[in-house]
């Protein structure tokens, strides 16, 4: 019986990631999931939030789900998730709605 010639796993590659939300109306309160797990969530009194999170980001890109909503409902609003990675490299991507949003953002 011949050897099976196993190719041994890919290398995970963890990397820091800047995050950026930013929000047209306040208050607001918000989950980013990566992989089904919350990576980042808050309710912050200001449009503006940020954190760095270390995770695997491969070169093809990830899919981080953002959801969450506002107090208010009564007009559409967006938030921007803007993903900076540690070679500078950014992308920004933008969910809207009146109440509620829950979306899947793929960042390359």
């Amino acid at each position: 019986m011949a050897a099976v010639n196993e190719q041994p796993a890919p290398k995970r590659i963890v990397t820091k990631v800047h995050l950026e939300l930013t929000s047209t109306r306040v208050p607001f309160q918000f989950e980013l999931l990566h992989l089904g797990k919350v990576i980042w969530s808050g309710d912050p009194a200001g449009n503006q939030v940020t954190t760095d999170v270390s995770m695997e980001f491969p070169k093809e890109g990830i899919d981080l789900e953002l959801k969450g909503g506002w107090k208010d409902g009564e007009s559409v609003a967006a938030v921007q998730l803007k993903v900076t990675s540690e070679n500078g490299e950014s992308a920004a991507k933008s969910v809207w709605g009146k109440k509620d949003f829950d979306e899947v953002l793929t960042i390359p």
